[in-house]
């Protein structure tokens, strides 16, 4: 009943492993698109298509792109000061709000008479002109108000060119820098801005093409004559932030230019954060695994030596520490006294002619013999003298039996066991998948030689599985990001229900979906579990005792 338990629980935690398993988050192991714009291009590159395409020079444009978390910039005249128009707006309320995040002011307090909230939403958001002087002349008018903002750009206010000060200029390097600082600090040391950012103009300048992220921006708009100074500079919050920035002095639809350019950097940014992410993914499996075996062979090193150990130790100290042992031994000591002096007697009736020597003295020890063995053997266990056939063979042809699927003739090999639960698969198409990416991880390595002692023996074996816990713990982000983007490209009506639930299909289309996109990954999730297989000789030949280890492994570590 013990055994019947077990095998009906292993076969429980598989069927549930797979069923339960719910994700990778998709941002962790997007799957890189072989897009021909990106693909073996460099930045400088893509952004020579793109100016081409629109007629567009280092005359006309001022352009900064920022990874905001591998660091990667780039520029096209990133030094060459142009007009930023409303942008200034940006560390214009940095200044005040940095001052609020210090305790130094509240969002109640008043410059130039008004509450700085009226003052900064409509600065941001409205990009209001009249309240933008107001918190300038707080700051001591211009140019001085201007020294506070070197600091977010990275800039000594001493130093800095004096075209910084001539007019509302800044460089693309210096609104890039800004962004960074801003996106930095966050909300802890600049709150609001970002907030009010993302909601200004949702709809225009870089977010013109309606943008697939999130972009916090602030813009500016400056008619002189026939020409547009038109200008945009945000946060895009891709997988990677970016801080993106684009000057455009007369250029032809500049909306256009500006919408496209945003959407191209984001586009640039997804397709090389998959593949950077795909190589972080691909390494950190590799030295997981790496690890997994490492820890697997030294814990089968460690019984090695405590076997050794253990041997090495079976000293008259250590029997004479065991009560039965030492009464054994006793005894022992006893009989063979007992023969020492029936020998004497024997040789002394011999002398006199009553018996003959030689007969005497070999029935003495015969029978000494007789009561050793029966003081003895119940101590040593069982005597065979040859049991047949390798329990190595054994073990390889069970492995062997389970890589290929044949679980009638894996089971043959096992000890007390008639069956695992393998060969039964979980309901549901996600469910099959997952078990049968399961059952068709397994490979094997022999580790060490077969120890062998009487009807028992023991071989180590390296398994390699795929890892379903450790996928567990990955999966439901990835079901979560799915069911996001389903929100964002579906009506509402064909995502939630009357009671604003999300349909029963639409959830089990976004989990299949993420069954599918984890199993494509499933190379990242292999582990490697070391166990020490006791085996047995039977009359049916040498079978495994199946144990803790081996289950846990054959259900990915789900169990035991």
């Amino acid at each position: 009943m013990k055994y019947l338990k077990r095998v009906l629980s292993f076969a429980l935690a598989l069927c549930t492993a797979a069923s339960l398993v719910v994700g990778v988050h998709a941002a962790d192991e997007t799957e890189t698109q072989d897009d021909a714009r990106f693909k073996d291009k460099t930045w400088e590159e893509v952004m020579d298509e793109f100016m081409t395409q629109y007629g567009l020079s280092e005359n006309n444009i001022a352009v900064g792109y920022m990874n905001l978390v591998t660091g990667e910039e780039h520029y096209i005249a990133g030094d060459t000061y142009m007009v930023a128009a409303s942008m200034y707006k940006v560390p214009l309320n940095m200044v005040y709000t940095e001052r609020i995040s210090k305790g130094e002011m509240t969002f109640d307090d008043k410059v130039s008479g008004v509450a700085y909230s009226k003052l900064m939403q409509g600065s941001i958001v409205e990009s209001n002109n009249e309240f933008s002087d107001y918190l300038r002349a707080g700051l001591g008018g211009y140019p001085t108000y201007r020294r506070y903002f070197c600091e977010y750009m990275g800039e000594d206010p001493d130093t800095v060119s004096q075209k910084f000060y001539e007019n509302n200029y800044f460089t693309a390097r210096q609104m890039i820098t800004c962004l960074h600082t801003l996106h930095e600090g966050g909300e802890d040391r600049f709150p609001k801005v970002i907030e009010y950012m993302k909601q200004a103009e949702p709809n225009n300048y870089f977010n013109a093409k309606n943008q697939k992220v999130t972009v916090a921006h602030k813009y500016g708009y400056l008619e002189v004559g026939n020409r547009l100074e038109i200008n945009d500079c945000g946060i895009c919050y891709t997988t990677d932030p970016i801080a993106i920035v684009m000057f455009t002095l007369g250029v032809q639809k500049p909306y256009t230019v500006l919408s496209e350019y945003c959407a191209l950097m984001i586009d640039y940014t997804e397709y090389n954060t998959a593949i950077r992410l795909e190589e972080e993914a691909r390494r950190e499996a590799e030295e997981a695994r790496q690890k997994a075996e490492q820890e697997a062979i030294a814990n089968l090193d460690l019984l090695t030596l405590a076997r050794q150990q253990e041997a090495a130790n079976w000293t008259l100290e250590s029997i004479m520490a065991d009560e039965t042992l030492r009464f054994a031994l006793y005894l022992c000591a006893a009989v063979v006294i007992i023969a020492v002096v029936l020998t004497l007697v024997v040789a002394i009736a011999a002398i006199r002619k009553k018996i003959k020597a030689l007969t005497g003295i070999v029935s003495v020890w015969l029978f000494a013999l007789a009561m050793l063995v029966c003081i003895i053997g119940p101590n040593a266990g069982n005597i065979i003298a040859a049991p047949t056939g390798e329990p190595q063979e054994v073990v390889v042809s069970f492995f062997e039996a389970l890589q290929t699927g044949d679980y009638e003739t894996a089971y043959s090999y096992l000890d007390y066991y008639s069956s695992l639960g393998l060969e039964n698969e979980p309901n549901g198409e996600a469910a099959k998948q997952i078990y049968e990416a399961l059952r068709g991880s397994y490979s094997y390595r022999l580790y060490g030689d077969c120890v062998r002692d009487g009807l028992t023996a023991k071989q180590q074996v390296l398994l390699d599985h795929l890892d379903i816990q450790r996928m567990q713990t990955k999966l439901g982000g990835i079901t979560q990001d799915v069911l996001e983007e389903m929100v964002q490209t579906s009506a509402n009506s064909v995502i939630y229900d009357e009671n604003d639930q999300f349909r029963p299909e639409v959830t089990e289309k976004a989990y299949q979906t993420a069954v599918a996109q984890l199993l494509e990954m499933s190379q990242y999730y292999q582990t490697t579990t070391g166990m020490e297989l006791d085996l047995v000789y039977t009359s049916n030949g040498w079978k495994i005792q199946a144990n803790d280890a081996l289950l846990h492994a054959l259900c990915g570590g789900t169990a035991y």
